[in-house]
């Protein structure tokens, strides 16, 4: 299932990924992280900085954003790949976990494509802004 579903996303990450979404928003309170002005939607490359709850978002992903940029020299596609690799570990773990609950493995692999292959977030991973 892990296979499987990083071969459904990997093509839309590296040949069509996407601006949008609350990317501008994400990526500011993640550049306030990294400059060390906490949680703010200001603008980063200005002296102001102003606490905010995280731009009607939880903090979280902003956070996340940080922490890969720290580690990988500010990549954007960095952060797609290890989305990508979080995501995919989620999908083998809830099958293991179909698996053990139903004991059927024909449920588990049922559940795990859908999981890896459903049509409505195969996509998702490409979101991003990249840098220009």
């Amino acid at each position: 299932m892990i296979a499987a579903t990083i071969a459904a996303r990997l093509p839309f990450i590296v040949l069509f990924p996407f601006e949008g979404g609350d990317w501008d928003i994400y990526s500011a309170v993640a550049e306030n992280i990294l400059r060390g002005c906490g949680v703010s939607l200001s603008p980063p490359a200005g002296a102001e900085c102003v606490p905010h709850f995280g731009g009607n978002h939880l903090p979280g992903f902003p956070a996340f954003v940080a922490l890969i940029w720290t580690i990988s020299a500010h990549s954007d596609m960095a952060i797609r790949l290890v989305q990508l690799l979080l995501y995919a570990s989620a999908v083998g773990w809830m099958t293991l976990a179909v698996s053990r609950f139903t004991q059927s493995n024909k449920v588990a692999v049922c559940v795990g494509l859908v999981m890896a292959l459903s049509p409505l977030q195969v996509a998702w991973p490409r979101y991003c802004r990249p840098r220009h």
